[in-house]
């Protein structure tokens, strides 16, 4: 069976990977959310606490070193221009404290991005591309408990 595929042109717009479609398409952590769904779990303060208690889990993980803090041009001169919204588990704490971070999706959202942007930055088998993958692991896990102890902050 054949398809017929039109030639690519100069106009012709060329499909994004899929790291390039989640960092184009999810809102900063620290960006103002004013979506309905999320604004009635900002009155949920046992959902804010058990973020935060997850977050305190996270950052004290093994692997979560690198992602504590933000990454400064020192540490990589490249990585404002590579990285648009770059996130890391230190400004995602803030904003669950402000109540920028409203439900466990968004939480995962920005934590999925902060790895999603050291695989996109660093090369495949490096040390911090072989951590993200570890942190991802252990992100999914400690969400998946976290969701079934605290409820699915929808409410």
């Amino acid at each position: 069976m054949e398809v017929d595929v039109p030639p690519m042109t100069a106009n012709t717009r060329r499909t994004r990977d899929r790291s390039a479609t989640v960092e184009d398409e999810l809102p900063l952590a620290t960006a103002t959310r004013t979506t309905a769904t999320a604004s009635s779990s900002i009155a949920n303060p046992r959902l804010r606490q058990s973020m935060t208690q997850f977050m305190l889990l996270l950052t004290q993980s093994d692997h979560s070193e690198i992602f504590r803090k933000a990454v400064t041009a020192r540490d990589a001169p490249d990585y404002a221009r590579a990285v648009k919204r770059a996130v890391d588990l230190t400004s995602i704490q803030k904003a669950i404290k402000a109540g920028q971070i409203r439900s466990w999706d968004e939480l995962e959202r920005d934590l999925r991005r902060m790895l999603a942007n050291c695989c996109m930055f660093n090369k495949p088998k490096t040390g911090a591309f072989e951590l993200a993958k570890l942190m991802l692991v252990e992100v999914e896990n400690l969400l998946e408990t976290a969701k079934e102890s605290a409820g699915d902050g929808k409410a």
